[in-house]
């Protein structure tokens, strides 16, 4: 399985949440579908889009599976 991991960092937890928009994820899903382009081997593996939001003086929080890549 492959882990694609997005790490926030805001002043709050729930601020770190709200800024992974729309565009990062993508962002996020397309450097996934560049390392697959460049290690084939690894386009039958699954893959998941984990998320960990961090902030001053609170634990980090792990999101498994956080999005799902687009197939459109």
């Amino acid at each position: 399985m492959i882990v694609c991991v997005e790490v926030k960092t805001r002043s709050t937890i729930s601020s770190s949440l709200q800024a992974l928009q729309v565009r990062q994820q993508e962002r996020i899903m397309n450097a996934y579908l560049h390392f697959i382009q460049s290690f084939p081997d690894y386009a039958n593996d699954a893959v998941r889009f984990d998320v960990i939001v961090c902030a001053p003086n609170s634990k980090p929080l792990h999101i498994k599976n956080a999005f799902e890549a687009n197939h459109d």
